[in-house]
């Protein structure tokens, strides 16, 4: 007797059949569904930092910057890879292109391939002159640059003092930079700028000395700015359609009729931002105290905020609440000699339409000098010390019928700190530029976005501890995976 019967067949011939078409219909539809979520993904996609706020997501400013891009946007990475820059930049430029599927990447590395970096020069000459470390845009028939310069805060307090001969990178700036130069290849207008000439001004056109105001100039150009000069000698006038006029540390007097130009120009609705060094005679204070504001015979120091040590030069990390001071709370700007710019609203008489308001001031430290030449500083026992204010923004709203103008002026107490040098100098750079796009009330050029910090991690050790830590992963770690190795291989081998 079988206790067991047989077993019938799990799979029949015509069984078998339908199982593998099933399961054939079924990989398709799973493949089409893949296709169709990622096709989705493409059109409508959702993306989050996982890590919460990191180093590299976009602002808002950016995301509605970068929807006004409708063409094919190109940047290129003319850089060397290891510059310590790169990797945070191109990290960047991934998310500008996760947000628009318009920007296309390139990386270009002039080192090694030459070739492909004359290509680029050649196509991008008017941007740029052949630098290296550079990031270059292209949006139709426009370009621009950025320079390696533009995307980085310096700290160069140490090398100043002489204790290091580094300069440390203590904030990434390439969001800024990148969103900024985007945005002008976006506009069709420019803004024009004019810098004032005839008084031994800093010439824009100096890339070479200290006090030239190439820099700068070349700041305003890449941010979407024409910029020129006028001079107002003779019969000569501030053209009407000019956005900003610029007083660039003027050496020697203006002239009656000069100063009734800009003061007619203000009139007007005007915008004046003026660098005024510590040892100019320029006439413009009848003409500054109109708006309220006063100029310092003086020359300030302040010692303990010096980064060289000296009494020349100094740090500013004081700032009254105020737009244009905003986007600087946490940082610092450089400082040569200035001068005091100070508020008159105390002495002159009520006025509702005009609203004066200092900006920048000095540590509490600081001591005015009155009694100085060309060759040394002379305190006095009658010198004061304490806070002094450097910079002063003025508005005054002018009434013409049903209509209402606004006269705005921002005089700052020293020309050398937006020269070729000082504009290099902690966030100077940042500083001239939001100032020139706040006259210009352009909301969407001035610095909504921040510097991202740099975060720096040192691993202090004695002597006995670097030995200590040489051995462990020179000796100790290779020989412990070796002789574990080694026992296994053991335990595996095969006994006689």
């Amino acid at each position: 007797m079988n206790l067991f019967p047989p077993v019938p067949a799990g799979f029949s011939p015509a069984g078998r059949k339908r199982i593998a078409l099933y399961s054939l219909i079924s990989l398709v539809c799973a493949g089409l569904i893949f296709l169709m979520v990622n096709y989705l993904a493409t059109r409508a996609h959702f993306r989050s930092h996982i890590a919460g706020k990191t180093s590299h997501e976009l602002s808002p400013l950016t995301t509605q910057i970068l929807k006004l891009i409708d063409g094919e946007l190109e940047i290129v990475l003319y850089f060397n890879p290891a510059h310590g820059v790169f990797k945070p930049l191109q990290t960047l430029v991934r998310e500008y292109a996760l947000e628009n599927p318009n920007i296309r990447i390139r990386h270009l590395d002039y080192q090694s391939d030459p070739a492909g970096a004359e290509m680029v020069r050649r196509q991008y000459s008017l941007a740029f002159s052949g630098e290296k470390d550079v990031v270059l845009l292209k949006y139709g028939d426009r370009t621009r640059a950025i320079l390696e310069a533009d995307l980085s805060v310096l700290d160069i307090d140490e090398l100043l003092k002489g204790t290091s001969r580094e300069i440390k990178r203590t904030a990434f700036k390439g969001e800024q930079a990148l969103t900024s130069a985007i945005l002008s290849l976006t506009l069709s207008d420019e803004e024009n700028v004019l810098f004032l000439t005839g008084h031994n001004e800093s010439d824009i056109g100096d890339a070479t000395s200290q006090e030239g105001y190439s820099s700068f100039a070349l700041s305003l150009e890449r941010n979407h700015c024409k910029v020129d000069t006028v001079s107002l000698a003779g019969t000569n006038q501030i053209p009407s359609a000019t956005s900003l006029l610029v007083l660039a540390g003027p050496q020697s007097p203006l002239a009656p009729n000069e100063l009734r130009k800009i003061d007619s120009y203000l009139e007007s609705g005007g915008n004046l931002m003026a660098m005024i060094g510590s040892r100019s005679r320029t006439g413009l204070e009848p003409l500054f105290a109109k708006y309220g504001i006063g100029l310092g015979e003086n020359v300030i120091i302040d010692p303990a905020q010096s980064p060289s040590g000296g009494p020349t030069d100094m740090t500013i990390t004081n700032f009254n609440a105020h737009p244009i001071t905003r986007p600087f709370y946490d940082g610092q700007l450089y400082f040569f000699l200035p001068r005091s710019v100070h508020s008159l609203e105390k002495v002159m008489p009520p006025d509702e339409n005009l609203r004066i308001e200092e900006l920048i001031y000095t540590s509490p430290q600081a001591q005015e000098v009155t009694r100085f030449d060309r060759e040394e500083l002379n305190p006095t026992g009658r010198d004061r010390v304490g806070e002094f204010p450097l910079a002063v923004f003025s508005t005054r709203a002018i009434k013409d019928g049903d209509q209402q103008r606004v006269a705005k002026l921002l005089v700052v107490g020293e020309s050398l700190m937006f020269g070729n040098t000082g504009i290099q100098h902690f966030m100077n750079y940042e500083f001239g530029l939001h100032c020139a796009n706040f006259l210009m009330e352009r909301d969407l050029f001035i610095n909504n976005i921040p510097p991202k910090p740099v975060t720096e991690y040192k691993l202090s050790l004695t002597q006995s501890q670097r030995v200590l830590s040489r051995w462990l992963l020179l000796a100790v770690f290779p020989g412990f995976f070796l002789a574990v190795g080694l026992l296994i291989h053991l335990s595996r081998a095969p006994r006689s």
